[in-house]
């Protein structure tokens, strides 16, 4: 049985591998101030993966509504497809880590409203917890590039 709890653990894993390559950033250069903001977009993704995890702690098996097969594998693809495309950049200023995470927050904003808006097309699922449980992560992840958005004004 697919549910959204899959797609939280999808969720979770890309923002693991943000970690890690925030921390291989932050170890590979010396300035402290691109440090600083590095360990911010550290704490960021950190408090990302924690919410996450919280969405999915109120989730069971008696509330979660199933995803079929041909729509989780879809969803599946458009995820996989989009971690193919994570490419780490080559940052020597602050503005280059804010526009890069801004860039891949707005992408995975838009992979979970493409991913939200195909659950309601295949699924009708638009009063499910499924839905609801995307609604809350595209409005966290609003609230991430709204950070960002900030950091690149500074």
């Amino acid at each position: 049985m697919y549910d959204i709890r899959e797609l939280l653990d999808k969720a979770i894993s890309i923002t693991e591998k943000k970690i890690v390559l925030y921390e291989k950033l932050l170890n590979g250069h010396t300035d402290e101030q691109l440090k600083a903001l590095i360990r911010v977009m550290i704490h960021i993704a950190q408090r990302d993966k924690h919410y996450y995890l919280g969405l999915g702690a109120n989730i069971n098996d008696e509330n979660a509504q199933e995803i079929d097969f041909a729509t989780y594998d879809m969803i599946a693809s458009l995820i996989n497809q989009f971690v193919r495309t994570f490419n780490p950049p080559e940052v020597e200023s602050r503005l280059e880590i804010v526009e890069f995470a801004l860039n891949f927050e707005k992408s995975l904003y838009a992979l979970m409203v493409d991913i939200q808006g195909r659950l309601v097309q295949s699924e009708g699922l638009s009063e499910s917890i499924t839905y609801k449980t995307l609604g809350k992560m595209v409005n966290q992840k609003l609230k991430v590039i709204s950070s960002l958005e900030f950091f690149a004004k500074q």
